[in-house]
């Protein structure tokens, strides 16, 4: 112990606390007694303070303060051993008590020391092991689940690993389950809080095997928490198979064949034959050459006119020729001449055109027939012309003669290009060739220097005469009869189930009705690091919509010879079916209120509830087992799927309003009603058409 005196009045330092309360709140006590009095006369204030060894302004206790008449004897008493608020023991310097005189005038400060020991070892919580095993079989739990739905155990933990009711305990197996997508077994857990997991659902819901193993039992806060490891194994019944397509071999068609497509479900091995519809032929780039296959399929005449791109070796030059012969010489061809005067310049040729009056053995001869005649977009489609005045080799490009000018001329064929233009016809002289004017006039030009002095060329070039009249190979679909459409990065199979269909125009354009058997779950596009479903959208108007943005976007390059479709919607509804009516349903138990002409018009898209009662027979009706393959469509990102038909609502003066209510076909319920277009729980099972034969 340790003690100080200061005079009467003088301030004392003050010190921080740092374990008294705690101390106090133990129960620890200080006794501080007089053991001895000198005699009568002044008192004298004494403070007792219990501090940290190493740094006296850390207390350790509460300061003792205190007033006795001088001489008298004091005997302190004071723990030993404390337990400070940080978890340490606390020893004393010295054993307790300990006994000082109080003498002389002042206030007299005394100090009990400490030392800092070890950490006290609390006793362990009794349900911290329980806590532990419950984090245990959550972790593998979750890391089970990511095994099967292909995610990152690294994403935030599934909080519905845990059930607590039957809703729930099916709600994760139909998730868990309806991820599958192969034959092999897998593994998850189903950790049922004061609630025994149920498995028995898989046998009804799903056409697979399964095994169910209780792994542990425990409690844990009052609650019983029950472990169950589910093994299942889909067995893929190909009539209620949620198919993964993938073609196996494919027979081309041409522009007027049909080709053929095989298919074969990678899950239950099931194999579809689809016909490749004939396109018929196509010219996007107006050069008279199906874009497909090349052929001259397309109907010509004289003056009329083709497109073509000369590859210049610095660049692409756009040029068009006009047919003036539809018969030339006799042969049946026809004979095209360029619209404009080519100048040297714009072909990016250096050397002059002729060299001497003799065209055979010209520069633009050679020029014509290995440059012009290689690089031109037509190159494939030219046909050699062997000319009377040549010298017995074919020409692939050719100036025009003087005489064949002249007879063209005569018959309008030729029109003004600007600009003076090269004939193949030496004058009678030899000196010089023969051109046409700006104003069409023919005349002599000397040979040297022609090209240079702006003297262009037109060449011509001899094409098949088309056959024209060829129609595609036409189909007349059936009902039953498939397709396969690529939608995002899934292959589906659509089934028809309308032969003559009739869209919300009543256009009737004679086509057919494909309806996609299988519906795309809501979390199609669900990654690591995006998680939110695909809702409708913002409010029930399906123009706007999030879903029909998807398929439009996604369906990109799937929708060939598919028909355009009138789907606006000019009609809103109140009402629902009966739950388990399912395609018993009435179109008595909706009533339609007149919303106002919508034009719409999409190559895929979702049903209307007027088309929903009108093929309700489809409506749960998937692959050939018809309603009893809906089973295998359902999971908690595909519990039915929307049309695209609004709820009606009125706004305060009675006109229509945009809500958040769409109509659904729910295939749990058996139904259709209204649901949230923000619900995450319904998917989309598109349609399309095809025009019949």
């Amino acid at each position: 112990m340790y003690s100080r005196r200061k005079g009467g009045r003088r301030t004392i330092r003050k010190c921080r606390t740092a374990q008294a309360a705690a101390w106090a709140a133990l129960g620890l006590m200080l006794c501080v007694s007089k053991t001895a009095r000198a005699g009568e006369g002044n008192e004298i204030g004494y403070m007792v303070f219990f501090v940290d060894a190493k740094d006296h302004a850390t207390k350790i206790f509460n300061t003792q303060r205190g007033s006795v008449l001088d001489g008298t004897a004091l005997s302190v008493s004071f723990p030993e051993q404390m337990i400070g608020s940080d978890g340490h023991i606390w020893n004393s310097r010295e054993s307790s008590p300990q006994e000082f005189l109080v003498t002389q005038d002042g206030v007299h400060k005394y100090y009990v020391e400490y030392e800092q020991g070890e950490a006290v070892k609390e006793a362990p919580d009794p349900e911290d092991a329980q806590r532990a095993r419950l984090e245990l079989w959550v972790k593998k739990a979750w890391e089970a689940e990511c095994a099967v739905m292909g995610r990152n155990p690294e994403e935030n933990r599934n909080p519905a690993v845990v059930v607590g009711n039957a809703a729930e305990n099916d709600k994760r197996l139909r998730n868990l389950i309806s991820a599958v997508q192969d034959t092999g077994w897998h593994y998850f857990f189903l950790i049922g809080k004061d609630y025994t997991p149920d498995t028995l659902r898989i046998g009804t819901d799903f056409d697979a095997v399964y095994s169910a193993v209780q792994e542990d039992v425990f409690t844990l806060g009052g609650c019983r928490y029950e472990v169950c490891r589910v093994g299942v194994k889909r067995r893929w019944d190909p009539d209620a198979c949620a198919h993964r397509w993938t073609k196996i071999s494919q027979t081309p068609g041409g522009c007027l064949e049909y080709g053929e497509e095989n298919w074969r479900c990678g899950q239950c091995e099931a194999e579809e034959k689809t016909f490749l519809p004939a396109l018929g032929h196509l010219d996007g780039n107006g050069d008279s050459l199906c874009d497909q296959c090349g052929a001259r399929a397309f109907s010509q005449e004289a003056g009329s006119r083709i497109a073509a791109v000369l590859d210049t070796g610095t660049g692409e030059r756009p040029l068009s020729f006009t047919c003036i012969d539809e018969d030339y010489r006799g042969t049946g061809h026809m004979l095209y001449l360029a619209d404009e005067t080519l100048s040297m310049e714009s072909l990016g040729v250096s050397q002059e055109w002729f060299e001497s009056a003799d065209y055979n053995g010209s520069f633009v001869r050679q020029y014509l027939n290995l440059g012009f005649g290689n690089s031109i977009s037509l190159s494939g489609a030219l046909l050699s012309v062997l000319r009377g005045d040549g010298d017995g080799v074919g020409d692939l490009a050719l100036l025009l003669s003087e005489e064949e000018a002249a007879h063209y001329q005569l018959m309008g064929r030729i029109a003004p290009a600007g600009g003076r233009w090269a004939l193949r016809t030496a004058d009678r002289d030899g000196g010089g060739m023969r051109t046409v004017a700006p104003d069409g006039s023919i005349e002599t030009r000397p040979v040297e220097g022609l090209g240079a002095s702006g003297c262009g060329i037109r060449p011509a070039v001899l094409l098949e005469a088309p056959k024209a009249g060829e129609e595609a190979q036409k189909r007349r679909w059936a009902r039953g009869d498939v397709q396969m459409r690529r939608i995002g990065k899934e292959t589906y199979r659509f089934r028809c189930v309308d032969e003559d269909y009739s869209d919300a125009g009543d256009t009737h354009k004679s086509t057919a009705l494909f309806l996609c058997d299988r519906v795309i779950r809501s979390d199609i596009d669900r990654t690591d690091t995006s998680l939110k479903p695909l809702q409708f959208g913002k409010n029930n108007n399906y123009k706007d919509s999030y879903i029909r943005a998807w398929l439009n976007e996604n369906s990109r390059g799937s929708d060939f010879q598919t028909e355009t479709a009138y789907i606006g919607v000019n009609t809103a509804y109140t009402g629902a079916s009966a739950e388990g009516e399912s395609w018993q349903l009435s179109e008595h138990s909706f009533t339609g209120h007149a919303i106002g002409f919508q034009l719409m018009q999409d190559r895929m898209f979702c049903l209307s509830l007027e088309e929903a009662l009108r093929y309700r027979e489809e409506l749960w009706s998937f692959g050939e087992k018809g309603t009893d393959g809906c089973k295998g469509q359902i999971s908690p990102y595909s519990r039915g799927y929307y049309l695209r038909t609004p709820f009606y609502s009125e706004d305060t003066s009675g006109n229509f309003l945009y809500t958040d209510r769409i109509y659904a076909v729910d295939l749990e319920k058996g139904n259709i009603h209204p649901a949230d277009t923000d619900s995450e729980t319904y998917g989309i099972r598109p349609a399309f058409t095809l025009p019949q034969g």
